[in-house]
């Protein structure tokens, strides 16, 4: 699974995203496997994998992975706004 962010108008540089998962969800897969993604890490304009699944089957099957987001870099320093982003997460197959 891939993260990106998207400034949605605006946003400031200054502003740090950053994601990480917090347990591995639930599955019904005895094979699968879930690999990365539990240190936060910084969100960028342009994808960056979050975890990775994989399995020996064809077929993987998870839910409720669930996904938490930190906010660094506020300071008085930066300009009062209403900033907004939108954090885009894409499932792929490799």
């Amino acid at each position: 699974m891939s993260v990106h962010y998207a400034p949605n108008p605006t946003w400031n540089s200054n502003l740090i995203l950053s994601a990480k998962r917090t347990s591995n969800g639930s599955t019904i897969c005895l094979v699968c496997t879930m690999t990365g993604g539990t240190a936060y890490q910084t969100v960028t304009p342009t994808d960056i994998e979050l975890f990775r699944l994989s399995a020996s089957a064809a077929a993987i099957s998870y839910s409720n992975i669930p996904i938490q987001l930190q906010l660094s870099g506020v300071s008085i320093t930066i300009p009062a706004a209403t900033y907004n982003s939108r954090i885009v997460f894409t499932i792929s197959a490799l």
